[in-house]
């Protein structure tokens, strides 16, 4: 399938730069030279493992934080210990610019590897694929669209999967403009089903290349550390076919993910990624949009077409990650995780239906409860 259960497109800050330089590398080790999409790679150096993949725990989060932030964090914190040292790294294959530095390459692929290497300790177990994931990079719609289907058709992906893309990936769509389309600097998607003999699982990253340009492109990125764990937790609600449930968990939790596992590597601070991240963006998109607070939790229940034109649409990541937030820090990691299980395949059901059953068998409480309950934690938690 493709469309919304297979490309799971979100807004996020991510960067890339033109052309095609392929490498493989396993996240938070040494590279190795492989095939790629240009007709003469060039490999490339990588990092080698560093401080930041040891098993070392992750330091404590502010003692400002309110008890349900520190509860989700410990929860997290716990399975990235349990998991540490068994835990093996995702290979990854990359398609970058060409025109890189060494040292810009280098740091490029520590970065994407430092982020899944906490991401896999937190939830690799809940992934049904060992395979590699392959990493696409671009500014330019028209190149990632003509790359990632020449590389689909070179691995052998489904005759279904290549179509689907060019159908419905939106690098693919007629004069696709990411500058145009959101006001935040970038785009992310995930495929959730390549069937192809080596690869089940592609992320996909456009923006506008200015970290990559940087002296020092891994300090630049900080505007971006959330995308690639962002990213694989879509891959894990894929596997338990709960991706598309509501904006709020499906969106808001990727990005709540996405943000303190790259702080529990050390890749940011806390206060970047939950205090600014999260809580100081929201209020400036409330003051911004001259409203009082944040909007009710229930209006982030439909998916993307359901927010075209509200003013909260720049809020569904910030405001559904503190609602994810809330849940794993009341509830617990597996209760979170495990809610919308089958909201995809499930029939017979309208959503609310179905959701608020899945409410009262994991949370016992009604749907409409535990939206009232993530609304006062949003207005206690938001001081704006």
């Amino acid at each position: 399938m493709i469309a919304r259960t297979a490309i799971l497109a979100l807004l996020s800050v991510t960067v890339a730069v033109t052309g095609c330089n392929s490498s493989q590398i396993s996240a938070g080790s040494s590279s190795s030279p492989s095939a790629s999409l240009a007709s003469s790679p060039s490999p490339s150096s990588s990092p080698s493992a560093s401080a930041e993949n040891s098993c070392n725990a992750p330091k404590s989060p502010p003692s400002t934080w309110p008890a349900e932030a520190v509860a989700a964090l410990e929860a997290m914190t716990e399975r990235y210990m349990k998991r540490c040292a068994t835990t093996a790294d995702f290979e990854l294959y990359f398609s970058l610019p060409e025109g890189l530095t060494t040292t810009q390459e280098a740091l490029t692929k520590k970065w994407y590897s430092d982020a899944l290497t906490a991401a896999t300790r937190v939830f690799g177990d809940l992934l049904q694929s060992t395979k590699p994931i392959a990493v696409f990079y671009k500014t330019s719609a028209a190149s990632m669209c003509t790359e990632l289907v020449a590389f689909l058709e070179q691995e052998s992906a489904a005759p279904d999967v290549i179509d689907g893309v060019k159908r419905y990936e939106w690098s693919c769509k007629p004069n696709a403009d990411w500058t145009g389309v959101y006001s935040r600097a970038g785009y992310g998607a995930t495929i959730l089903e390549a069937k192809s003999p080596k690869y089940d699982y592609l992320i996909l990253n456009m923006g506008n290349g200015d970290e990559l340009r940087s002296k020092d492109p891994y300090a630049a990125l900080n505007p971006t550390f959330q995308t690639p764990s962002h990213e694989l937790f879509h891959l894990a609600q894929f596997t338990n076919q709960s991706q598309a449930a509501t904006l709020w968990w499906g969106e808001g939790g990727a990005a709540y993910i996405g943000h303190l596992t790259a702080a529990m590597q050390g890749m940011v601070s806390y206060k970047e990624a939950r205090d600014q991240g999260l809580v100081t963006y929201s209020c400036e998109e409330i003051a911004r949009n001259g409203k009082s607070g944040p909007p009710r939790i229930a209006e982030l229940s439909g998916w993307w077409e359901s927010a075209d034109g509200k003013w909260w649409n720049g809020m569904v990541y910030s405001l559904g990650a503190l609602a994810s937030e809330y849940v794993i820090g009341t509830y617990g990691w597996d209760a979170f995780y495990t809610w919308a299980s089958g909201y995809q395949t499930q029939r017979g059901l309208s959503d609310y239906a179905y959701l608020d059953q899945r409410s009262q068998q994991t949370f016992g409480i009604s749907l409409d409860d535990l939206h009232k309950n993530i609304d006062k934690y949003l207005e206690r938690v938001l001081p704006c």
